[in-house]
């Protein structure tokens, strides 16, 4: 997933990275945090400076958000209600969400950024449940600046360490199919011990079956009748 954005980022630069964190914000569905990985792993190559990749994606997704947030406030509750099953958002669910909006706001914002549905409908959301706006602003762009920079160093890490990443996942795929086939292994040989263990019990316990019943027959061969009295 990283190919496409890095080589469509690396064509349109930081104007890219930002609209297209935006888009995400304004709550449409596309993977803002791929984008910003691909951007940290550019960044490591070069073709990007770093601080200009985290400024771009920081003023992105606080945009986008902000948009959100005042669709969410302006147009209120009727649109999701009618269209919020489509993300699964009903009366009820939407009711909760306002109340833990309205207990929790800040914290979900800030750390709603690594949770992808709430990065796209956070501050929808937040709109809604008509969170106070110099709250959502303040705690919006600083989220979106710890988030942009954490998943840019994670872009920029793997950017310059892909040469090793290459070989170790080559070994850890070998490690990964050695200890499934062992497991398969010795699965299958405690599932066959298993089924002969209850078949050499099966058995015995027909043997024993077939005694008691050959000595309760015997017994009740050998026992006299009794007499009734007249």
């Amino acid at each position: 997933m990283l190919d496409p954005f890095a080589q469509f980022l690396e064509n349109y630069g930081y104007l890219a990275i930002g609209v297209f964190v935006a888009i995400e914000g304004m709550g449409i569905p596309v993977s803002g945090g791929a984008a910003v990985v691909a951007a940290g792993t550019l960044a490591a190559t070069g073709a990007l400076n770093f601080a200009g990749a985290v400024l771009a994606a920081t003023i992105g997704a606080s945009a986008g958000s902000t948009i959100s947030y005042w669709i969410g406030k302006r147009g209120g509750r009727a649109p999701v209600e009618r269209y919020g099953h489509f993300i699964r958002l009903d009366a009820q669910r939407l009711a909760k969400t306002e109340s833990y909006y309205a207990r929790h706001g800040v914290r979900t914002i800030f750390f709603g950024r690594y949770i992808s549905p709430l990065r796209v409908f956070g501050g929808l959301l937040a709109g809604i449940a008509r969170m106070p706006f110099a709250a959502f602003a303040a705690v919006n762009v600083i989220s979106a600046a710890v988030w942009a920079a954490s998943f840019a160093a994670l872009g920029y890490a793997i950017g310059k360490n892909i040469s090793l990443m290459n070989e170790g996942l080559i070994e850890v795929a070998i490690a990964i199919g050695v200890f499934a086939a062992v497991w398969f292994v010795v699965k299958w040989i405690r599932r066959r011990s298993g089924k002969s263990g209850q078949s050499v019990n099966g058995e015995r316990q027909k043997d024993k079956d077939k005694e008691r019943i050959e000595r309760i027959l015997n017994g009740s061969k050998g026992a006299t009748p009794r007499k009734t009295k007249d």
